[in-house]
């Protein structure tokens, strides 16, 4: 669960066109940005209003998806 922010941990280098995306439980992007190296990583929520969502890293032809819940 997240409250102001989720924090991920990139556990291999991504390359220059690695992304970030955040979608809502209809499918929306709502927050997306670039990736470059590896290590954590926090994102804020702050902004979004509470709900399910997931979160998508797509490296080149890979790509994690993780689901979240934001509780304000």
């Amino acid at each position: 669960m997240a409250d102001q922010e989720v924090r991920i941990e990139l556990k291999r280098n991504t390359s220059n066109d690695a992304q970030l995306h955040i979608y809502n439980i209809a499918g929306q992007t709502v927050h997306s940005r670039k990736l470059e190296g590896m290590g954590n990583r926090t994102i804020s929520t702050a902004n979004l209003p509470a709900g399910m969502y997931y979160l998508a890293v797509r490296n080149g032809l890979q790509m994690d998806v993780k689901k979240f819940i934001i509780q304000h």
